[in-house]
């Protein structure tokens, strides 16, 4: 089953009517100080109903978008949007609007979702981000929360506390048809916000703060509807919301796939293609690097010392080296954090 933290919808005006006692709350779209064909409703919404606009044509209401997020649940705020507690949101819904819920499920359509889940983890949550930190997928741009950077130390180390945002985003022309996908610490973004308005309201702040420290969260963002049609599989046509929410297809668990690539085999100790005449020649010098403890500057001097003539060949080959031995023990950092990588990606498929 899948689970929302975000749905952009959109639905026929002719299924919707904003409530007398509200009417008056309705003000224009303004673009660059002129009015537009759109009007948002502007009431004092509840956390998780995020707009209600209107668009006009001669006068007459032909389409209404909506924004809900999954803090519209309130206290249930941690199960995200599903199928099962969608009457919920129309509950919410029905406080500024007039509508069949039948009917609104019925012509529904979406505009942009994030999908989403809450991994149950068995260790820190640090200790899933950094073997995510550490890939490379070679269609995806990877960022972290606050620019943290991490080394081979800290993967070694097998935690990272600074560490709280893994996302990997395919860029694309059109801003709206990239992939993005996130890898979070829930509790530490709770923690962020506690003083906002959501989370001071929420009346079960600790037990739920205490729920999202035992979760990873991930999030796939779709902003446009080839992306919502590829993810789930759908053909070309209307995006109906009922179809996402009783799709059988997992999103989450195929781009997840996608980024952590073969990560999961493993290699061989000595590559078969390299001479023995080479291997003693690498040997030698992974020796030196080590006695130097893979500092540059100090093997530099050493090597100035030693070599007769130019040495930038020998430098750039010591330098090259040492990134290779770097990226060898990156990998058998992988191969012990493999288990962490195959909890979520378990995770993902089964549910």
């Amino acid at each position: 089953m899948n689970r929302f933290d975000s749905l952009k919808l959109w639905i026929h005006g002719s299924c919707l009517k904003v409530k007398p006692e509200f009417v008056g709350a309705l003000n224009p779209v303004l673009v660059n100080g002129y009015s537009t064909n759109r009007q948002i409703l502007e009431k004092g919404f509840p956390p998780g109903l995020n707009l209600i606009e209107i668009v006009f044509e001669s006068h007459v209401p032909v389409r209404f978008i909506i924004s809900v997020s999954a803090k519209i649940l309130n206290e249930r705020y941690p199960e995200l949007i599903t199928a099962e507690n969608f009457s919920s949101v129309l509950s919410v819904l029905s406080l500024y609007l007039h509508f069949d819920p039948s009917e609104f499920l019925e012509f529904c359509e979406v505009l942009s979702c994030h999908v989403t889940a809450n991994v149950p983890i068995k260790n820190s949550i640090s200790t899933y981000l950094l073997p995510l930190a550490c890939l490379a997928p070679p269609d995806f741009r990877m960022f972290h929360y606050k620019n943290v950077e991490v080394k081979f130390e800290d993967l070694a180390q097998g935690e990272l506390k600074d560490l709280e945002t893994v996302s990997f985003r395919k860029a694309a022309m059109n801003g709206k048809d990239r992939i993005w996908m996130t890898f979070y610490d829930k509790a530490a973004e709770m923690r962020r916000k506690r003083k906002g308005r959501f989370y001071r309201k929420v009346e079960n702040f600790e037990k739920m703060h205490e729920f999202f420290k035992g979760h990873l969260r991930v999030e796939l963002q779709l902003a446009s509807f080839s992306r919502i049609r590829k993810a789930f599989k759908l053909r070309p046509g209307n995006i109906r919301l009922l179809d996402l929410l009783n799709s059988k297809e997992k999103p989450l668990y195929e781009y997840f796939r996608r980024i952590r690539g073969n990560v999961f085999s493993a290699t061989e100790h000595y590559d078969p293609d390299i001479s023995f005449s080479r291997l003693q020649k690498l040997k030698a010098m992974d020796a030196i690097i080590s006695d130097f403890g893979f500092d540059m500057p100090l093997i530099k001097n050493f090597l100035k010392e030693r070599i007769k003539g130019n040495p930038k060949i020998v430098f750039e080959n010591y330098r090259k080296r040492i990134e290779e031995l770097k990226n060898g023990k990156l990998h058998l950092e992988f191969e012990k954090s493999v288990g962490h990588l195959a909890e979520v990606e378990n995770y993902l498929r089964e549910n």
